[in-house]
């Protein structure tokens, strides 16, 4: 019996050796954090403000909370926040669906057992995979912005309350926009449609096979830059809504967000800029920001050159009597991009106060998916503490929810000035007008593209995502062809370099 039992222990101390431990270890300041990244016994997957959760080759019991004995074997796993006098409630409702792994202050991590799994009704949750995550990197330096620039006023002059609210209006219409209902599909296709008029190259990003579950898709906009098309700044924000209610209007959470993305691109996509910029609508956030950490894999994978991202996520409710200003969320390793977004807002709003915050406690958003694969992300938000209390419920309205048109436009306002400055702002020339006489043909193309302009210099192909298919160097000429019939179906962005300047045309190859 005793060698039976010595042959158990080892048998079970051995698969212990063998499989990851998950451990969350709490966080008193950032420079903890930068430290865990550097200890080679440890691999951080999320991060914030209060904890990581990590594998560790060693456990020390000291200072980690053990999790999971083997580490992702089933999937993923969440981050839910959840306020400690609500948490029985949740987990009584939740037992059957989730598996608690640990209760830290008002984070609970949990395992998904089911497909019926929701996040608690107030709050949100974050997906925890087995992705590592990475800390911002400063790839580039940021415009020391000192007094307003007239072009990027006028830009900003251009921004309309009335076109703001008619996004509202339309996006709280659908009921609810719960990511695997029938009308958060019907959003997505308006959302494409919009963009589309706009004359931008627009594509879905799946996410549902990414995930393995039934969700809505990323609507992605870009709108090539004419001098460094390969280099991007980011703006967006979720467009799915949830509560455990028959209606998600979603109006503050997150149509708010959405309408002034939007609104950036209306205006921005009518002007030149040196550089790519994406308008992003994020699926599924609300079910743990799937949508953008999907896509933030597919960026670090595709090694894309993303100078910054900027996140708005409910920007609509201002409470009664309080002062106006903006709080910046944000990861202190992207101090450098809030410092910039505080230089713009004193350019051209002297007298407005901006606040830097690190994350807040009660939920996350889109930009955290960006900061853990290394890229520099903020998150300007209204007051947090103050923010809407009809959030996640049927009464996240225009009216009650949404109730400051002037607050929703200084947050669009504010968006748009950092992204046209730090975009390079060139002008509103045509593209025909700046490269000079540029013609392709045929488009769609199954095998051989024409291509005619003044003294063509250089052909670059980049897929949508901003990753060079193809590069030809060539004698400056008027007339040559491009190749395609390697390339996979889909749609592409030709840059065009000549002796008149840049050019950059949408193809699709069939």
């Amino acid at each position: 019996m005793q060698r039976s039992l010595l042959l158990l222990f080892l048998v079970w101390f051995g698969f212990l050796c063998r499989a990851q431990q998950l451990v969350l270890i709490p966080v008193e300041n950032h420079r903890q954090i930068e430290s865990a990244f550097s200890n080679d016994n440890l691999t951080i997957y999320h991060y914030d403000d209060g904890c990581m959760i990590a594998t560790s080759k060693d456990f020390d019991q000291a200072t980690m909370l053990l999790l999971d004995t083997d580490a992702f074997a089933d999937g993923p796993y969440y981050l839910l926040y959840c306020p400690a006098e609500e948490q029985s409630q949740f987990l009584s409702r939740e037992a059957k669906h989730c598996k608690v792994l640990n209760v830290y202050g008002n984070k609970l991590i949990v395992k998904s057992l089911s497909d019926s799994f929701q996040p608690f009704s107030r709050d949100g949750m974050v997906v925890v995979s087995n992705i590592p995550a990475k800390l911002p990197m400063l790839r580039h330096s940021y415009p020391d912005v000192k007094e307003e620039d007239p072009r990027i006023r006028n830009l900003i002059n251009r921004i309309s309350d009335d076109s703001l609210m008619a996004t509202v209006w339309h996006l709280q219409n659908y009921g609810t926009r719960q990511w695997d209902s029938d009308s958060v599909y019907a959003a997505q296709n308006w959302l494409v449609s919009r963009y589309e008029e706009k004359g931008l190259s627009v594509s879905l990003h799946d996410i549902d096979s990414f995930w393995n579950i039934s969700t809505s898709d990323n609507v992605i906009a870009i709108q090539p830059g004419l001098v460094h098309p390969d280099e991007f700044v980011f703006c967006g924000a979720h467009y799915d809504s949830f509560t455990r209610d028959s209606l998600a209007p979603g109006a503050d959470d997150n149509a708010s967000g959405t309408a002034a993305i939007l609104e950036t691109a209306r205006i921005l996509s009518q002007y030149r800029f040196e550089r790519s910029i994406v308008y992003c609508a994020w699926a599924a956030e609300e079910r743990g920001l799937l949508g953008s950490e999907a896509f933030a894999t597919h960026a670090e994978n595709s090694g894309m050159d993303i100078w910054a991202y900027f996140n708005l996520d409910m920007t609509g409710y201002l409470e009664d009597g309080l002062l106006f200003y903006i709080p910046i969320v944000y990861s202190p390793f992207s101090d450098s991009l809030a410092s910039y977004y505080k230089k713009v807002c004193k350019a051209y709003y002297p007298d407005m106060i901006v606040y830097l915050s690190w994350l807040p406690e009660g939920g996350d958003s889109d930009h955290s998916s960006f900061h853990r694969h290394g890229y520099q992300s903020i998150m300007p938000f209204e007051q947090y503490g103050h923010s809407s209390p009809y959030i996640h419920s049927g009464a996240d309205t225009i009216g009650l929810s949404v109730n400051s048109p002037f607050q929703m436009r200084r947050f669009a306002e504010m968006n748009l000035a950092c992204v046209a400055t730090l975009a390079g702002y060139i002008g509103g020339a045509s593209i025909e007008e700046t490269a000079g006489n540029v013609s392709i043909y045929p488009n769609p193309v199954e095998h051989q593209l024409h291509v005619q302009a003044d003294g063509i210099q250089q052909i670059r192909l980049y897929n949508v995502y901003g990753q060079l298919i193809k590069a030809v160097t060539l004698p400056a000429q008027d007339f040559t062809t491009l190749d395609v019939s390697d390339c996979p179906s889909g749609l592409y962005v030709l840059s065009l370099s000549t002796v008149r300047g840049v050019a950059n045309r949408n193809i699709v190859v069939r």
